[in-house]
């Protein structure tokens, strides 16, 4: 498994792919957002197992939606993604990143509670942890 930051252009494949597949089955777009993919071989062929997001608002930097495809979860793709928008948040310089996650989310939560990060408040639909570097 390989994980490239993409391009953040409309024209790109992969990135209209991603905004679809999101709106459409979450509801919500990553346009605005750097995206991470994660690439996995499938029959030697090359096919996106996941991505995620990061995005800064009011100077707070946030990962935003992290989503792997059915046929790839329970093979560390989350954690991975995780893990390598952290390495670059952390060399921008940024000291604090925060993650929105929905309160009936079991694994998300305990992905990111391994990884250190806290709750730091409750809001109407999710809760936000944050990770001090």
């Amino acid at each position: 498994m390989k994980i490239e930051k993409l391009p953040p252009k409309a024209s790109n494949f992969y990135y209209r792919w991603i905004n679809h597949v999101t709106e459409s089955v979450l509801g919500r777009t990553v346009k605005g957002s750097t995206i991470f993919a994660a690439f996995a071989d499938v029959d030697f062929e090359e096919r996106i197992s996941g991505w995620g997001c990061i995005k800064c608002q009011r100077g707070n930097w946030y990962l935003g939606l992290t989503y792997v495809t059915e046929e790839h979860r329970g093979k560390g793709i989350q954690r991975a993604l995780i893990d390598h928008r952290l390495e670059y948040l952390e060399n921008l310089g940024v000291d604090v990143a925060r993650v929105g996650v929905k309160p009936d989310n079991k694994y998300s939560i305990a992905n990111i509670k391994k990884m250190g990060f806290e709750l730091e408040k409750s809001k109407k639909d999710y809760d936000v942890y944050k990770l001090l570097f």
